[in-house]
């Protein structure tokens, strides 16, 4: 499904496959090219008489240099194993009003996307809304109440798996805000973190394992991580009770980053929501 946000941008999900290498979000744009050669049997300007399936199978290296990157690439076991429409969280709901969340038709999961502009294009980072057994998998469209302040998610699988068929209405609770990451920002030598409410205690260096790795879309029905590599922490600096900014050793662009936090609490004695983040830094600030 596709998603109009209120700043007329356009989005769509979809799900790991052949020429996916994993789950991605897109930013869409007229004129570009998403990645998947079938789709050029209908552009005009393609030869009639050329395959694009043949032809970027045997020149990766033009696939990639014509292709458009996802603004997320999200981990299709970690995170979000298949796509359904996104829909942006309005600004009367009480929870990260403003960013988008992603159902996954193929899980009992939301994905939660923290989305910035870099270098004049989108990316940004992504963890779970919602994980949990209550919820059926299935989820396939999002809609909102009214008021803004009920999330409703609708479920169809189509045989893949149960119980996955239906409505399910999702309340948050007000006075109740998750502890969790509300900001996710990249910096030129690593990121800047925004928390829900304050650190119970200063974060320490341990608090915060990143390492990092590329995904190389193909032919094949997905693709592992590949170009593994561990980021330790070069500087850690508490910018106040709830920001923290962190220097990362071989940070570098065209890197889908993964943070692990330890087990955080804040001053009211609530512990993290999630502990598992990725950030898709196709850029870097310049």
């Amino acid at each position: 499904g596709i998603h109009l946000d209120t700043e007329g941008n356009l989005w769509c999900g979809d799900n790991q496959g052949d020429w996916r290498a994993t789950t991605p979000f897109f930013h869409l744009q007229k004129d570009a090219f998403y990645g998947h050669p079938s789709a050029l049997v209908w552009d005009p300007a393609w030869p009639a008489d050329k395959d694009p399936l043949a032809t970027y199978r045997d020149d990766l290296e033009a696939y990639n240099k014509h292709r458009t990157l996802p603004s997320v690439q999200i981990p299709h076991q970690e995170m979000n194993r298949s796509a359904g429409e996104p829909y942006q969280i309005p600004d009367t709901f009480p929870h990260f009003p403003g960013q988008m969340l992603l159902p996954d038709n193929n899980s009992q999961r939301i994905t939660r996307l923290m989305l910035e502009k870099v270098n004049g294009k989108f990316q940004g980072a992504c963890t779970h809304f919602l994980n949990s057994k209550k919820l059926r998998s299935g989820n396939h469209r999002l809609r909102f109440s009214p008021d803004g302040k009920e999330l409703y998610v609708g479920q169809t699988v189509r045989g893949w798996g149960s119980p996955a068929e239906g409505l399910q209405r999702i309340t948050p609770l007000e006075n109740e805000e998750p502890f969790d990451i509300s900001k996710f920002e990249i910096t030129p030598d690593g990121f800047k973190l925004t928390f829900t409410a304050d650190l119970a205690k200063p974060l320490e260096k341990k608090d915060l394992k990143f390492k990092s790795f590329t995904y190389q879309s193909r032919w094949t029905y997905g693709s592992d991580p590949e170009n593994k590599q561990a980021n330790p922490l070069k500087l850690l600096k508490q910018i106040d009770a709830r920001t923290v900014a962190v220097t990362l050793e071989n940070f570098a662009a065209g890197r889908v980053y993964q943070l692990n936090l330890a087990r955080l609490t804040s001053t009211g004695k609530q512990e993290i929501q999630n502990t598992l983040f990725y950030y898709t830094a196709n850029e870097i600030p310049r």
